[in-house]
């Protein structure tokens, strides 16, 4: 029988007042063989918002591959950072920075630190 694939997506999102919004996004994907396992992403959003178009973030993506080895299946981030809605001339954009310890990570090629610069251009509707 030939290699079968899943993947299932869970995603919620609810603002909490007029200040707070909180998101989270569930990926899992594998494969159906025998002794091959799967892979998970979990992300959370959740922005404070403040006055003036600033905002404080957090985003971690939490991830786990079970096919790698016990020390090296869990990616485990802690941070946060900050976040501004502006014009650049006529074009609304959405910049942030993030800064992450990870305080588990694979022994073999996981990183201690990571940083997210993230620039977004908005499309805003009409209404």
């Amino acid at each position: 029988m030939g290699r079968r694939t899943f993947r299932g997506v869970s995603q919620h999102a609810r603002p909490v007042g007029d200040r707070l919004s909180v998101q989270q996004r569930l990926v899992i994907h594998g494969r159906r063989r025998p002794g091959r396992g799967q892979r998970v992403y979990l992300a959370a959003f959740i922005n404070y918002y403040l006055p003036d178009c600033w905002y404080l973030t957090t985003s971690p993506i939490v991830t786990a591959n079970w096919e790698a080895g016990s020390n090296n299946t869990w990616t485990v981030p802690i941070g946060g950072g900050f976040g501004r809605i502006m014009r650049f001339g006529s074009q609304p954009v959405n910049l942030s920075l993030q800064g992450f310890y990870n305080v588990e990570e694979p022994d073999d090629i996981g990183p201690e630190w990571s940083v997210r610069f993230t620039l977004q251009l908005l499309s805003p509707r009409g209404g």
